[in-house]
C-alpha cells in the first residue's frame, strides 16, 4: 500500500461532511464515526459500488485504497484509523462549560461521573440516570395538559394551532380512531398521557419514560430498547425527547419496530442548537428533513413538515413533523 495523501483525504472529507443543511449532530460521535450513516442518508450510498456514482466519494475510495471485498463499514474504519485526520474538525459544536452551568447540569448528583462522557458499551445506564436526575430537578406538574392547544404550544410560534389541526385531520381521515393504540415517549410526568386519554379520548394511550410514579400511565423503559412487542401501536409521539437520545437512529428504529404498518410518528422538537450539543441535549436535528432521509424507504408519506424560527437563544428553530410508516 502506498502512502496516503492526508491533505487530499482531508479536503474530500470537508466537501462531504461539512456545511450539510439537513443533518444529525451527536454528542456521542463525530461525523467520521457516523460516516457510513451519513453517506447513506445524504447520497443514498449502500455499497462500495455505489461510491462510483459520486465523484467525491469515488475519489475518497481511491485515496483510501480499499479492496473490492471491503464494505461501507470498512470505509469508516479506515478513516478512523488515520491518526493524521483531525477528528475534532469533523464533529458537532459542543456547548461550553458555562452554558452547561447556566442550564444547571452540574446540579445533578451524577454530574462528576458523566461530564464530557460519551456513550460506550457499558455506560448507557449512567447516561440515562443523568436524564432522570435532570428531569426530577426540573420539576413539573402531573395534572397539566387539560388545555390541548396550550399544552402543545411554544412561545412565539404558531405550534398550538398547527398541532391541534394535525390531530383533527388525523381523526377526520380515520388515521387516528378512538380505539387506536398510542405511545408517547418521554412525557416526564403523566399530564401528557392524561391529555390523550381524558381530553382527546384515546383511552389506549401509554407513556414511556426512564422513571414513573404511575406505571399504569407511564411504563419505565429506554426509547432505544422499548419494552413493547413489534407492531403494537398505531401512533408514536415525542416532544423534546429525541434531543435527549444518545443514539437517535436506534430510537427511530425502535419507533418503527413498535408501530403497526401504516402507523404514524409525530415529532415535536427543538432544531439546530446554536449552543451545540450537550450531555443532556445529546442529539441535534438541524431540520425535520433529516428524519425523512434516515427513514428512507420506510416512509410512505410525509403528513406534515412544519418548522418555525424562534427567539430562544439556544436554538434556531422548532419543528413539528408527522410521517406515515410502511413496513
Amino acid at each position: 500500500m502506498s502512502k496516503l495523501n492526508i491533505k487530499k483525504i482531508d479536503s474530500l472529507l470537508e466537501k462531504l461532511l461539512l456545511n450539510r443543511l439537513d443533518r444529525l449532530d451527536r454528542f456521542d460521535a463525530n461525523y467520521i464515526e457516523d460516516f457510513s450513516h451519513i453517506i447513506k442518508e445524504e447520497y443514498n450510498i449502500n455499497s462500495l459500488e455505489d461510491l462510483n456514482e459520486n465523484e467525491v466519494l469515488f475519489s475518497l475510495k481511491e485515496e483510501l485504497q480499499l479492496k473490492s471485498s471491503d464494505n461501507i463499514e470498512q470505509l469508516t474504519k479506515s478513516l478512523l484509523s488515520i491518526d493524521a485526520v483531525d477528528k475534532d474538525k469533523f464533529g458537532p459544536k459542543i456547548a461550553t462549560k458555562e452554558t452547561k452551568q447556566r442550564h444547571k447540569y452540574d446540579k445533578t448528583k451524577i454530574w462528576s461521573k458523566v461530564e464530557n462522557v460519551k456513550l460506550n458499551n457499558t455506560n448507557a445506564e449512567d447516561l440515562n440516570e443523568l436524564q432522570i436526575q435532570y428531569s426530577l430537578n426540573s420539576g413539573g406538574n402531573a395534572k397539566r395538559g387539560a388545555d390541548f392547544h396550550k399544552f402543545f404550544s411554544r412561545n412565539g410560534t404558531n405550534f398550538g394551532t398547527v398541532k391541534t389541526k394535525l390531530f383533527e385531520d388525523l381523526k377526520s381521515i380515520g388515521t387516528l380512531k378512538k380505539d387506536s393504540s398510542l405511545l408517547t415517549i418521554g412525557p416526564r410526568w403523566d399530564g401528557e398521557v392524561i391529555l390523550y386519554r381524558d381530553v382527546l379520548g384515546f383511552k389506549n394511550t401509554i407513556g414511556l419514560d426512564l422513571f414513573s410514579k404511575n406505571e399504569n400511565l407511564i411504563k419505565i423503559g429506554d426509547m432505544h430498547e422499548m419494552p413493547f412487542e413489534d407492531n403494537t401501536f398505531d401512533f408514536v409521539h415525542q416532544r423534546n425527547t429525541f434531543n435527549k437520545s444518545y443514539d437517535l437512529r436506534k430510537a427511530l428504529d425502535e419507533c418503527v419496530r413498535v408501530l403497526k404498518n401504516g402507523g404514524v410518528i409525530v415529532s415535536d422538537d427543538c432544531l439546530n442548537y446554536t449552543i451545540g450539543v450537550t450531555e443532556i441535549a445529546r442529539s441535534n436535528m438541524t431540520s425535520n428533513k433529516w428524519i425523512t432521509k434516515y427513514l428512507g424507504e420506510r416512509v410512505e408519506r410525509v403528513i406534515l413538515d412544519h418548522e418555525e424560527f424562534t427567539k430562544e437563544y439556544f436554538i434556531e428553530k422548532v419543528g413539528l413533523y408527522a410521517v406515515k410508516i410502511v413496513k
